[in-house]
């Protein structure tokens, strides 16, 4: 009798124990449930046109904020229109040489070298040569102040050029008499341009390597600029150590002439501003601004962008959003067979109270993650996807939390896709070299046009999975 108690309690126990993970069970049923009432559309009204792109920052003095490569070159595209861009740029004292002595010197000759960035190089037809000139600056720059692509500064007569077919090969070899005697340095891939003996004579005063106040009181800068608009847009990185310009004079002592070496750097203490010009014509030119979207395009530089908002959400109060993608698919026809790539990076941006700023989903992405292949989560990168038997070009973006936002309206219902990052947004970035992570509108002269929310085959279309609640 004992026993049948003592197994009548055993069985009470276990029973309790088991009902105590009922809880568990009920919520995978609740779980299950809420996967059931998931809802699925494609079908949200989308309207979208073509708009100029604005005025970009081209300089700022927080180096977090600074291009990482600048453009030179220009292009007139029969479907988007015509674009230069050109250089302003100081530069500086030495940071690793001594102070020279050229009070008996005699200047032999002085060269610009620009080192191409190596990731890109640059856009467009660069088999053929490319002209380039360069002028010096009559008015001062200065690094406190931030500069906008329509900036341009007073400036004097020709002061050099050269002719120039690029070549990219990895690295060269350059004779350097740094050490006062020839030495052979392999550096980068970069342009050389012969620059006048007789505006630099001025350099052969000692006193003007007292500091970079007393060389920019002289020297103000230069301006470097391809005054033919050839199809050809170079992607220069100042950053590099062959970026320079190098002073190369000689001293007589005891009848023995000696060879030496100055090298003026370009540094991140040096103001530098890109001057972007966009007159579109062609095929994008019926489009912008009217609203017309069977066509929708985004170019770099200071040209077009794409801007998109949602007409009618009235079928969607009350919802939780679960994931919301834009979709949209390139038109071949007018991309591929182009010599200007298409972008490797679409951002997206909204206006907001103080102005305007990347959306939240891709503000998460570089604050929780920081690092390139993060943007994955975000997207705006092309990929490729078969369909039919047809490869398609896409792009498709993650707008999920700003799009619940627009439904909760907390943010403006309209979103601009561009071909890179549209101005330095150091609110939130300060911290963060922001065009490590995104290319830069202004550093870029890719461009794309896709098909609209409209068309036939291929509509741009937001893929939304929500939650009524």
């Amino acid at each position: 009798m004992r026993h049948s108690n003592f197994l009548l309690i055993l069985l009470m126990a276990l029973t309790a124990i088991f009902s105590c993970s009922e809880p568990t069970l009920i919520g995978s049923e609740l779980l299950e449930e809420d996967n059931v009432s998931l809802n699925f559309t494609d079908e949200t009204p989308i309207a979208a046109q073509t708009v100029q792109g604005d005025i970009l920052q081209t300089y700022s003095p927080f180096a977090a904020a600074q291009l990482n490569n600048v453009l030179l070159g220009g292009f007139d595209d029969d479907d988007f229109g015509k674009g230069t861009s050109s250089i302003y740029t100081q530069f500086a004292l030495s940071l690793t040489q001594a102070t020279p002595d050229v009070s008996r010197a005699t200047l032999d000759s002085v060269i610009l070298t620009i080192a191409y960035d190596t990731t890109l190089a640059g856009y467009g037809n660069l088999t053929e040569a490319l002209e380039i000139e360069v002028f010096p600056i009559n008015e001062d720059m200065q690094n406190i102040e931030s500069y906008f692509s329509d900036q341009t500064f007073q400036t004097g007569e020709n002061i050099g050029g050269a002719t120039v077919i690029p070549s990219f090969d990895s690295t060269v070899v350059v004779n350097s008499y740094v050490s006062d005697s020839l030495t052979f340095d392999t550096v980068l891939a970069h342009i050389r341009i012969p620059l006048k003996t007789s505006h630099f004579l001025q350099a052969l005063d000692t006193a003007l390597y007292e500091n970079n106040v007393a060389l920019q009181e002289i020297f103000k800068g230069i301006h470097i600029v391809t005054p033919n608009k050839q199809n050809g847009v170079l992607s220069l990185d100042f950053s590099q150590s062959i970026s320079r310009i190098s002073m190369f004079y000689s001293t007589t002592v005891r009848l023995e002439t000696i060879q030496h070496e100055y090298q003026f750097d370009f540094n991140a203490g040096n103001s530098r501003s890109v001057n972007l010009t966009s007159t579109p014509s062609g095929l994008v030119e019926p489009f912008i601004g009217t609203g017309l979207d069977n066509l929708l395009f985004v170019q770099g530089m200071q040209g077009v962008n794409t801007e998109i908002s949602f007409p009618d959400l009235s079928e969607l109060e009350n919802i939780i959003v679960n994931k919301a993608e834009l979709e949209f698919t390139v038109d071949r026809s007018l991309s591929t067979n182009a010599i200007f790539s298409l972008p490797t990076q679409l951002s997206v941006t909204t206006l907001e109270e103080n102005g305007l700023n990347l959306i939240s989903d891709l503000q998460s992405v570089i604050i929780q993650q920081g690092t390139l292949s993060s943007l994955d989560n975000f997207g705006g990168q092309l990929v490729e996807e078969m369909e039919n038997g047809e490869l398609l070009l896409k792009y498709k973006i993650n707008i999920s939390d700003h799009f619940q936002k627009i439904l909760d309206e907390e943010v403006e219902n309209k979103i601009t896709i561009s071909a890179g990052v549209e101005q330095s947004i150091l609110r939130l970035f300060q911290v963060y070299r922001l065009y490590d992570l995104l290319p830069a509108k202004a550093s870029n002269a890719s461009r794309a046009a896709f098909f609209g929310p409209n068309h036939a085959q291929y509509p741009m279309k937001l893929n939304l999975t929500f939650t009524k609640i």
